[in-house]
């Protein structure tokens, strides 16, 4: 398991704790996260809980991509085809870069 797998499942297991003390103070029995189950209540509490791990798990596809992205940045940096500013982040030049080259913006 690498350093973002435990990242995310340690948020998932925080989130999976929250739930299940928030179920136990309100008297109310939440599904558990991307559980369906018709017989469960689905609420505010457990829609935002169920978001949270959903975003938790795009870290698992999004950094990596993140870490790609400033690898390509630096051999444009080093080819001159993009400079960094103070605040400039590496990987928004690297996309703004690449949509510029294929007409996308």
């Amino acid at each position: 398991m690498n350093y973002i797998e435990e990242i995310v499942d340690n948020g998932k297991n925080i989130l999976e704790e929250y739930l299940e003390m928030k179920n136990k103070i309100d008297g109310v029995n939440r599904p558990k996260i991307f559980e369906i189950d018709k017989t469960k209540t689905i609420d505010d509490i457990s829609n935002n809980v169920e978001k949270v791990a959903l975003y938790l798990s795009l870290l698992l596809e999004l950094v990596p991509m993140k870490d790609d992205l400033i690898l390509i940045g630096k051999d444009l940096i080093d080819e001159g085809k993009i400079e960094l500013g103070i605040g400039d982040s590496i990987s928004q030049k690297t996309i703004e870069y690449l949509k510029e080259k294929r007409n996308l913006k």
